[in-house]
């Protein structure tokens, strides 16, 4: 357990909490919050409270009023991350059978958060498969999803380096969805290593990027703003989290 995962446990006074539902929204909203950080961070009893939740629904799939609203992102990511491959492909049958554009994206994230690699490459590649059941205009989030999960991150700028040609092929023509995306899949670069990596990608691409060229050249401005922030104060963030924990 690091600091910033016992600076978020303390926040949390009893996880049970979260699954009622009267509580005062701000108050909610900040324990939701915490709630998911907590389950990302393994937190036996938040994971065991939202596979318990998830199980109930998965027996009742129709029943809307199992998970709350404000919980089914955490509940659904929970348990897509200790449910293997079993839960992936009954939340993705349930992400096709959706109707709702609100509900389809808390699926879409959800499956997200698989631990498995190849559970993840099988997605990013299904987004790029014109008859996977993922619409074009929805390409862009599945790589925002996978790419902002711990176990996403790295797996998904690798890809993007591997996969450019196809992705470029299939997003390239609006600007909103390979800008989002590479923002996206860049915007934790803080490490000299992946600035030095994401440098050369630009400088092998730069001739082929048709309108990704100023996302490109606006993520490597964040990477370099990041490395930046991170030699000025990461030394201070660790001893703030020390004095508070």
């Amino acid at each position: 357990m690091d600091l910033y995962e016992k600076f978020v446990e303390n926040q949390i006074c009893f996880v049970s909490e979260f699954f009622i539902q009267d509580l005062i929204f701000i108050f909610r909203f900040k324990r939701v919050s915490a709630l998911a950080w907590m389950c990302v961070y393994g937190h036996e009893d938040c994971i065991q409270k939202a596979q318990e939740r998830f199980n109930r629904w998965r027996q009742e799939p129709d029943n809307v009023n199992i998970v709350p609203p404000n919980l089914r992102s955490v509940v659904y990511c929970t348990a897509v991350s200790y449910g293997g491959e079993d839960v992936w492909n009954f939340l993705w049958e349930r992400y096709k059978a959706a109707q709702v554009a609100s509900e389809k994206d808390k699926f879409m994230y959800a499956l997200a958060c698989a631990r498995e690699p190849w559970l993840l490459t099988r997605y990013l590649n299904w987004s790029l498969t014109s008859d996977s059941g993922i619409r074009r205009q929805d390409g862009s989030y599945v790589f925002r999803s996978v790419g902002a999960k711990l176990y996403g991150r790295d797996l998904t700028f690798n890809y993007v380096r591997d996969k450019w040609d196809a992705i470029f092929k299939r997003y390239g023509k609006s600007f909103f969805a390979i800008s989002s995306m590479l923002k996206s899949v860049t915007s934790s670069l803080n490490t000299q290593f992946e600035l030095l990596q994401l440098k050369e990608f630009y400088a092998k691409q730069k001739n082929n990027l048709g309108t990704a060229k100023r996302a490109f050249q606006q993520s490597l401005e964040n990477a370099e703003a990041n490395v930046r922030w991170m030699d000025t104060n990461y030394a201070h963030i660790v001893q703030w989290l020390d004095n508070v924990k």
